[in-house]
């Protein structure tokens, strides 16, 4: 009984503290955030960041959550258990930004935003101008091909709340 108390001590407990507060380790699943990331491989989502106040930054690469009232907000798990879904995406709005899509080029605060990291040949959409709230973040995958990114342009901005982390790649 002591061997075991001992091995949770000094193995389960660490492990939790560090995927619960420090980072755990991912696969990006799919092409969303093609050609930054590419499906399957392996990340690390920095899960402490989420206190520092200088998180998230434009441009930063974020793992975070749909919010919970859209379709996109729950997925099968393990043992066919709804778990909230995941997303890596791309932080490009922050709050008091004002977004909109013109032609597949985004703006920012009526501002052509430079964005080297994604797809090239983006799907020509457009968006109406969308001003974030005080806790609302928009978030994007690189991959702008029509279909291959569900992210704040179908689920909507995303709170503070629903940042899991930063993401090392």
């Amino acid at each position: 009984m002591r061997v075991l108390l001992e091995w949770l001590l000094w193995v389960v407990l660490p492990l939790l503290v560090l995927f619960n507060f420090v980072g755990f380790p991912s696969r990006v699943d799919g092409n969303s955030m093609n050609p930054t990331l590419h499906d399957g491989q392996l990340l690390w989502i920095w899960r402490g960041i989420r206190f520092s106040s200088s998180f998230p930054q434009l441009g930063q690469v974020v793992a975070c959550m749909p919010p919970l009232e859209t379709p996109y907000s729950l997925e099968r798990g393990l043992f066919g258990l709804e778990m909230r879904s995941r997303y890596v995406k791309r932080i490009v709005g922050l709050p008091g930004d004002t977004l909109e899509l013109k032609g597949g080029v985004l703006f920012l605060n009526k501002i052509k935003v430079l964005e080297p990291y994604i797809s090239s040949d983006p799907a020509y959409v457009d968006m109406k101008p969308i001003l974030l709230g005080k806790d609302q973040y928009f978030v994007m995958g690189d991959n702008r091909h029509l279909g291959e990114s569900i992210d704040s342009r179908f689920f909507g901005p995303i709170s503070r709340g629903d940042l899991i982390g930063g993401v090392a790649f």
